[in-house]
């Protein structure tokens, strides 16, 4: 069963990667604000914050922007940190790849 699971989880990934890079649609801006935005500056030093990161209010977590954190401070490491890999293919991949987790929990 654990080696149908990893082939499911697998080939869910390989899908939702392959939709993230063929499919180019609109996205809402509240999807950069809470997540890409957030992130970005957190590891360039400057962006825009909307008020729910504001330190006197703080309602926002920072776990799903740090996904995008990790995938752009790998890029700016390894000094590769392009505006086309910053704002779109990183940001449709780790979407994506939390999508293939959601799949897979709902596959369970």
């Amino acid at each position: 069963m654990g080696k149908l699971v990893n082939r499911i989880f697998i080939a869910l990934l390989l899908f939702r990667w392959l939709n993230a890079l063929s499919v180019k649609t609109y996205f809402d801006p509240d999807e950069h604000w809470q997540a890409p935005e957030v992130a970005h500056r957190y590891v360039f030093g400057y962006g825009y914050l909307t008020w729910e990161w504001d330190r006197q209010y703080a309602i926002r977590s920072f776990a799903y922007p740090s996904i995008f954190a990790a995938g752009y401070s790998l890029l700016k490491w390894l000094q590769v940190d392009h505006t086309d890999l910053i704002v779109s293919t990183l940001f449709h991949l780790a979407s994506r790849r939390c999508c293939s987790s959601a799949c897979m929990v709902l596959f369970r």
